[in-house]
């Protein structure tokens, strides 16, 4: 009589619907990815002005590159991803005076943030990478050259609603080809995201 018993009791835990006890690292899990929304399912198109950009044209054999030249510019980037990262199209344009650079660059672009408070606060850490190439202005004629580019940067979102973000950024640009760095320098964004 006890091993029918005992066989019930099994079975009828056994049997115990999983919404009567929900696993709540299951439940966090399941939280956070709805928070962060699926890959793909937003569309971003960000406006960049680039009210500084100082770069160094890197001379062979010469004792040193001298000052850097300052240039401002302009950017555009669309891309696609989620409400923590996404990858994209970023092409900048920087045009310098007399004795400073012109680049237009264009390249793959990816970036991730995360909020700066617990939640989905207003100011979010931003960080940013491209790869890809540049059109660059030669030392002497109107001449451009093509070379790779990549780009590192570090900003700050302010996020007011959930379809408009904005914020500066300072990064690091390097353009060139393995072996000969052509220009190096740094540059300054502010930038206006849409997003879809």
């Amino acid at each position: 009589m006890r091993r029918p018993c005992l066989c019930l009791l099994l079975l009828s835990a056994c049997a115990t619907p999983p919404d009567a006890t929900p696993f709540r690292g299951g439940e966090l899990r399941q939280q956070s990815h709805e928070d962060r929304g699926e890959w793909g399912d937003r569309l971003l198109f960000e406006g960049q002005a680039i009210p500084g950009a100082w770069l160094t044209r890197d001379l062979d054999g010469v004792s040193g590159n001298g000052d850097s030249t300052t240039s401002a510019g302009f950017g555009l980037r669309a891309a696609s991803g989620n409400r923590d990262q996404s990858i994209g199209v970023l092409w900048q344009s920087l045009h310098g005076d007399d004795d400073g650079l012109d680049v237009e660059a264009l390249g793959l672009d990816l970036d991730v943030r995360t909020p700066l408070r617990d939640g989905k606060g207003l100011f979010w850490l931003r960080a940013g990478a491209t790869l890809g190439g540049a059109w660059v202005d030669e030392l002497a004629g109107n001449d451009r050259e093509f070379q790779g580019a990549a780009q590192l940067r570090l900003g700050i979102d302010f996020q007011p609603a959930h379809w408009v973000f904005f914020g500066p950024s300072i990064g690091g640009i390097v353009i060139g080809h393995p072996g000969e760095t052509e220009a190096y320098g740094a540059l300054v964004t502010l930038g206006g995201t849409l997003v879809f």
